[in-house]
């Protein structure tokens, strides 16, 4: 037994390390500091689903109208006024999103609405939208920060270099948009954390690291729950799904092909349900309903790839993947690498998730959404990070300006003055868009919005212990993870 396989035999996988848990309060810091802006002034996504959580609550019902202005005059219980990302079906107004945030902020709402009941005042809808949506923000932080700590934890136990492992968990937060995606509640970062997980359960399951489970049923159900809550959230991780699936009936048969897809019903059941009610038909999607308000807010559409999306998803600086994250040049290099290690299987897992998350959105609309980069390949970001682990020796030096660039660029929206709202094509620059705004403002101004965005209403003296003590715990959790 060599050296290396001894110490996967000692390994603990279900367990974290003093530095794993570091790193985990380091990124939940990172991400705590910068959530973006709650309530009325919230992204649409935000509010659908935070509308739709307390109108199965409130109302037993699925139906948004009474949250949008205008629809049942006088029940405008939070004060929206437009149609944009939603959905118009049969005379009503729906969630134009998936609803697998919003089962979770049901259980969520319960308990803030039995809190704040508890309150001397009368509370209102807006404010019970503006508690739901800061909270579950906050919540959906932390599941972001659980899915870098495993990408660290799998990455050091594949390359056994530290160094290499926290450049892993680097390029995810901040040198790439999953770092923005992750300051509120976005489906793209979520399901994308839940695919990290469904992964993790995988090679758990499959011995990857030390010996193989006796009873590994457990992990094949985990593994469709997680993959489940995925396609709940966002349709997009169907083909990771169903790239899952194969690899664990490859794996271990077809019997763990039978538990992954039981444990997959629940959340897909309650999907299917949710459409079938609100639009008809199980795979009816809020999509085919979207409200389209001048050629925004219609559903991506399918189509034959070509050199204009190629362009768009890879070098344009209003989406390239190589603009917003150029260390995933490296990444290719380190899944050649990984392929010729112990581990070559996970490497090739990663691999194939990455690759079809990539010729997936070549096949959509070249612009890739509205927002901060080219948001719907997020989900292939944890992979290829993860494979940053395999460099070469030759190529690790050249990392680390490739993740400063990245870093301070996705920097921009959250320095901003405000949400980042980029124009949705392929053409505009982030760095002449938002850059030349804080330059000429000056630094200190936005790194004091960077502290108080969501405290206005703090005083001086607050406001500063309030950042003596986020700069402390930095400096605590920093230390935590080299000692």
């Amino acid at each position: 037994m060599t050296s290396a396989q001894k110490k996967l035999e000692e390994v603990r996988p279900g367990q974290w390390s003093r530095t794993e848990w570091g790193i985990f309060l380091t990124v939940v810091v990172v991400l705590l500091v910068n959530l973006g802006q709650f309530g009325a002034g919230a992204d649409t996504a935000s509010r659908n689903q935070g509308e739709l959580a307390m109108s199965m609550v409130n109302d037993r019902d699925l139906v948004l109208d009474e949250y949008v202005v205008g629809i049942v005059p006088g029940h405008a219980a939070t004060g929206q006024q437009d149609l944009y990302d939603r959905a118009q079906c049969r005379g009503h107004i729906y969630s134009g999103f998936p609803p697998g945030i919003a089962f979770f902020m049901v259980p969520l709402y319960l308990v803030l609405k039995a809190a704040l009941w508890l309150l001397p005042v009368a509370t209102k809808p807006a404010l019970e939208l503006v508690v739901l949506v800061m909270v579950s923000a906050a919540l959906a932080a932390i599941v972001s920060a659980v899915s870098c700590t495993l990408i660290y934890k799998v990455a050091s136990l594949m390359a056994g270099n530290r160094l290499m492992a926290i450049g892993a968990t680097l390029a995810l937060v901040p040198a790439s948009w999953y770092f923005y995606y992750s300051t509120y509640i976005s489906q793209k970062t979520l399901s994308a954390a839940m695919l990290v997980f469904a992964f993790y359960t995988v090679i758990r399951g499959t011995g990857t690291f030390g010996t193989a489970p006796a009873h590994p049923g457990r992990f094949w159900l985990g593994t469709g729950a997680l993959a489940g809550i995925a396609l709940a959230i966002d349709y997009a991780p169907v083909l990771v799904a169903a790239i899952l699936g194969v690899y664990i009936t490859w794996h271990n048969g077809l019997r763990a092909l039978g538990l992954f897809t039981l444990g997959m019903l629940p959340m897909v059941g309650a999907t299917g349900l949710y459409h079938t009610l609100a639009f008809g038909g199980p795979f009816t999607t809020a999509y085919s309903w979207r409200v389209v308000i001048d050629g925004i807010g219609a559903a991506p559409s399918l189509q034959v790839p070509d050199l204009l999306r190629l362009y768009g998803l890879t070098l344009s600086p209003g989406k390239g993947i190589l603009f917003y994250a150029p260390w995933v040049l490296l990444s290719v290099v380190g899944v050649f690498s990984g392929l010729r290690t112990q581990f070559r299987r996970v490497a090739g897992l990663a691999a194939t998730i990455a690759l079809v998350a990539f010729v997936f959105n070549l096949s959509l609309d070249e612009w890739s959404g509205q927002g901060w980069g080219p948001r719907y390949f997020t989900m292939a970001l944890p992979f290829l990070a993860l494979m940053l682990a395999f460099l070469p020796n030759r190529l690790q030096r050249l990392l680390w300006p490739l993740l400063v660039f990245a870093a301070l660029l996705n920097l921009l929206p959250v320095l901003r003055d405000g949400p980042a709202v980029p124009g949705g094509t392929i053409w505009d620059n982030p760095i002449t868009l938002y850059g030349g705004q804080i330059l000429h403002t000056g630094a200190a101004t936005y790194w004091l919005r960077f502290f108080s965005r969501n405290v206005h209403q703090l005083s001086p003296l607050v406001l500063t212990l309030l950042q003596l003590v986020l700069t402390a715990l930095t400096g605590v959790t920093i230390w935590f993870i080299w000692r």
